[in-house]
């Protein structure tokens, strides 16, 4: 997915990119708000858009985001953020038909995974557990 100037696109494995303006999905835009209010640690304008649930421990914590807005629950039942210290591990977007998308980032950004990884080594991996 590719966002600027209030444009979207999205594509899919092999698909053609599908282009749209933000404004025909608001619910992408508190999404949006919701992401970068989390990379900018600013926990009230993230409880705006989210309900915010934490665990664990300042050397491995996880973060449940679930949305406010009805429209983006409907696509959207949570964001989920594994991470270690001051750094996010794994970004997981869990779509209401079932399917999540794992994002690695920071240290893990670069990381050789097989190629089929299983989820529970995904979620080894995002926890801190196991190395890729």
């Amino acid at each position: 997915m590719t966002i600027a100037d209030g444009q979207a696109s999205v594509q899919r494995g092999d698909k053609p990119a599908r282009a749209f303006s933000l404004s025909q999905a608001p619910e992408l835009e508190g999404f949006l708000r919701g992401f970068a209010a989390l990379l900018g640690g600013d926990g009230a304008l993230l409880s705006r858009d989210f309900t915010v649930t934490a665990n664990g421990s300042a050397n491995a914590w996880h973060l449940r985001l679930t949305p406010r807005d009805d429209r983006l629950a409907k696509r959207i039942t949570a964001l989920e953020v594994d991470g270690a210290g001051k750094s996010a591990r794994c970004f997981h977007t869990l779509e209401a038909d079932g399917d999540v998308n794992v994002l690695l980032v920071e240290s893990l950004a670069d990381a050789k995974l097989p190629n089929r990884p299983t989820p529970p080594m995904i979620d080894a991996i995002c926890r801190g557990i196991a190395s890729p």
